[in-house]
C-alpha cells in the first residue's frame, strides 16, 4: 500500500450535529489514496459513536485519543505527529469540502512542488455565503514575497495544502490555550516557505455556527488569546523586518492590538487583574510603535496611521471595516 498523498486532520470536540456530513465529504473524495486522522479532544457528545460507525466502513480513518481535553492547537499539533502523507489538510469537524477538494490540490502542490498552496474557502452563513480571500498570486514566490502580493494574507490553516515535510522540517506547531491559533501557524509557515502557490479554487466550507469557540461571547479566554496574539506576531514582524512582507505582518500585529482594546470594552467579567494586565501591555505596545509608525515609511497603512495618530481612531477604523466584511 503507498503511502497516502494526503493525511486529513480533523480534531473533533462537541460536534456531533456536523460530524456526519464532515466524514461524507472525506470519505467520498475523487482522490482515494488519503489517510484521514481524527484526533478525539476529549469529546463530552455522542461524536465516538459516530466515528466508530465510519472507521467500521473506511480503514482510511484513524482514530487518536487525548486523556483530556486540549484544545484545538493540540489536536492539530497531534495530527501533524501521526500524519504520513505527502501533503496535510485541516478540517474542522464542523466543516466540509468539496468532493474533488484533495484531488484538485494534491495535483496543483505536486506539479508545481510547493510547499504551500492557498485555495479558497466558503464562509457559509444562514442568510449567505461569501468566498474569500479576496487576492491572487500567480507567480510561485517564497512565502514573504507571496505575503507582500496577496497584502492581507488570511491566516486561517484550513484553506492551505501543506508539505508534510516541510512543516516537520521546521518543526511547524500551533501555539497552546488560545483562539485563532492557525494565524501564529500560518505566518511563521510563510516567513519559511520557499514555494508557494495560490489557486482559485472555493474548496472548503467554513459553517457560521452561533455556539461555536469562536463565535461565543468574549470570555477570560478571548482576552488571553488576544495578547497571546499580539506578542507572537510582534515575534514574526520582528523575525521578518528585513523581509518583503513585513509591512503586512506589522499590519497584523497592529490589528491584534487593536482587536485587544475593542474586546476588552465588551467583556463583562469584571476581572480587574487580567482588564490592568491587558491595557498595561496595549499602552506598553502604543508607545513602543507609534514613533516607528510615523518615521518608518514602509509600515504605513491606514490602520497604521489611524494608530499612530490616536489608537481611538484605529479603532473606529477596523470596527468599520468589520462591520463592512460581515454585510
Amino acid at each position: 500500500m503507498p503511502s497516502p498523498k494526503v493525511s486529513i486532520i480533523v480534531p473533533v470536540y462537541n460536534t456531533e450535529k456536523y460530524l456526519i456530513r464532515c466524514l461524507n465529504s472525506l470519505i467520498n473524495q475523487t482522490e482515494k489514496n488519503i489517510e484521514i486522522i481524527i484526533i478525539d479532544d476529549k469529546t463530552p457528545d455522542n461524536s465516538l459513536k459516530i466515528i466508530d460507525e465510519y472507521k467500521r466502513i473506511d480503514p482510511r480513518i484513524k482514530l487518536f485519543r487525548h486523556k483530556k481535553n486540549r484544545g484545538l492547537g493540540y489536536a492539530r499539533n497531534t495530527g501533524i505527529k501521526k500524519a504520513n502523507g505527502e501533503y496535510i489538510l485541516f478540517v474542522d469537524s464542523d466543516d466540509y469540502i468539496e468532493l474533488n477538494a484533495v484531488q484538485s490540490l494534491y495535483n496543483e502542490a505536486n506539479n508545481k512542488k510547493l510547499d504551500i498552496l492557498e485555495g479558497d474557502y466558503k464562509k457559509v452563513k444562514p442568510d449567505k455565503t461569501a468566498v474569500y480571500p479576496e487576492y491572487n498570486v500567480k507567480d510561485i514566490p517564497d512565502g514573504n514575497e507571496y505575503i507582500a502580493k496577496a497584502k492581507n494574507l488570511e491566516g486561517v490553516c484550513c484553506n492551505k495544502l501543506w508539505k508534510r515535510d516541510f512543516v516537520i522540517k521546521h518543526q511547524l506547531a500551533f501555539p497552546l490555550d488560545m483562539f485563532f491559533e492557525d494565524n501564529v501557524f500560518t505566518y511563521n509557515a510563510f516567513l519559511k516557505a520557499k514555494r508557494v502557490g495560490r489557486i482559485i479554487l472555493p474548496f472548503y466550507n467554513y459553517i457560521i455556527r452561533q455556539e461555536s469557540i469562536t463565535t461565543s461571547g468574549i470570555n477570560e479566554r478571548h482576552i488571553k488569546s488576544r495578547i497571546l496574539l499580539a506578542k507572537h506576531f510582534e515575534k514574526i514582524f520582528l523575525e521578518g523586518k528585513n523581509l518583503p512582507g513585513n509591512r503586512v505582518r506589522f499590519k497584523k500585529f497592529i490589528h491584534w492590538l487593536i482587536i485587544l482594546k475593542i474586546d476588552l470594552k465588551k467583556y463583562t467579567d469584571k476581572d480587574w487583574l487580567l482588564i490592568n494586565q491587558a491595557n498595561d501591555f496595549f499602552i506598553k505596545m502604543y508607545k513602543k510603535y507609534r514613533k516607528k509608525i510615523f518615521v518608518n515609511p514602509e509600515l504605513w497603512s491606514v490602520q497604521n496611521i489611524l494608530f499612530a495618530v490616536s489608537h481611538y481612531l484605529a479603532i473606529k477604523f477596523v470596527l468599520f471595516l468589520i462591520k463592512i466584511r460581515s454585510k
